[in-house]
């Protein structure tokens, strides 16, 4: 998975756990902060990636990244997330603590922690 998509899914599950509006994420790998908003309303999903300037939207477990050009699946089990990446053709899973998230990307990535305002 993208490095930018990553983020942004961090985003999106901390938001469907906590159904709490995110406006950033931090990636502690990279030790940087990513402007993002990421909102979820009665299954529906919708959010800004402002580093990759798109859009990404859509009504779970379906949902669009407009600026990779392809579907993401998310599906939450209380604070577990199981998903998959079609730009990547991969599965990732997600564990949300409160604004921490710890995501795994089986295209290699391994785990990656972010932490969500």
């Amino acid at each position: 998975m993208k490095t930018s998509t990553r983020i942004s899914v961090a985003g999106i599950c901390a938001a469907i756990v906590n159904n709490k509006r995110v406006s950033s994420v931090y990636c502690h790998t990279t030790s940087g902060h990513t402007s993002i908003t990421a909102d979820v309303q009665n299954g529906r999903v919708t959010g800004y990636d402002y580093a990759s300037s798109c859009n990404i939207s859509g009504s779970l477990p379906n949902i669009y990244h407009y600026g990779d050009s392809h579907h993401i699946q998310i599906r939450a089990e209380g604070n577990r997330i199981r998903g998959y990446d079609y730009g990547s053709g991969n599965h990732f899973t997600a564990m949300v603590n409160g604004r921490n998230v710890q995501l795994y990307d089986y295209d290699g990535s391994g785990y990656t922690n972010y932490t969500v305002s």
